[in-house]
């Protein structure tokens, strides 16, 4: 077994069938549900969301915070789909795409003075998690080329 089969299994993919496997399927739906869940937070309850996200808006309107949730409600049910619609390319650009989403929002959070690492962490989880997928759905895609 070729260390590309062992990686792929390992990332949840089947071994030379370029498919994303279970494991990886469900943590990329989880993901997408806790992009929904966040979306809805803006929406429904804005001031514990920016809290939660790393920035006090004292503007007493909230259109950052919905265009927030746009932005998380339209990525989520995008991310379940092309999971479960085995979109592997597709998936991957948007993974890698959305680490420099996350850093953005990760230097926008040090530029408003974040409140230390409670208020960074979110962030700099992200910027992980969205790396390991990019570099597992790499990984299944490179396997597919090689089959």
């Amino acid at each position: 077994m070729t260390s590309t089969n062992v990686s792929a299994r390992a990332a949840g993919g089947r071994a030379a069938s370029g498919h994303i496997g279970p494991v990886l399927r469900w943590l990329l739906t989880l993901q997408g549900v806790v992009l929904i869940v966040l979306g809805a937070l803006f929406v429904f309850a804005p001031e514990a969301a920016e809290q939660s996200y790393g920035v006090l808006v004292d503007t007493g309107s909230y259109e950052l915070h919905y265009a927030l949730a746009a932005r998380e409600v339209l990525l989520g049910p995008i991310i379940i789909a092309l999971a479960w619609r085995q979109q592997i390319a597709a998936l991957r650009l948007i993974m890698f795409c959305s680490i420099f989403v996350a850093l953005a929002d990760l230097v926008n959070v040090l530029g408003a003075g974040g409140s230390g690492g409670s208020s960074l962490m979110p962030h700099v989880t992200g910027i992980v998690v969205l790396s390991a997928f990019s570099i597992a759905l790499y990984r299944v895609s490179r396997v597919s080329r090689t089959a």
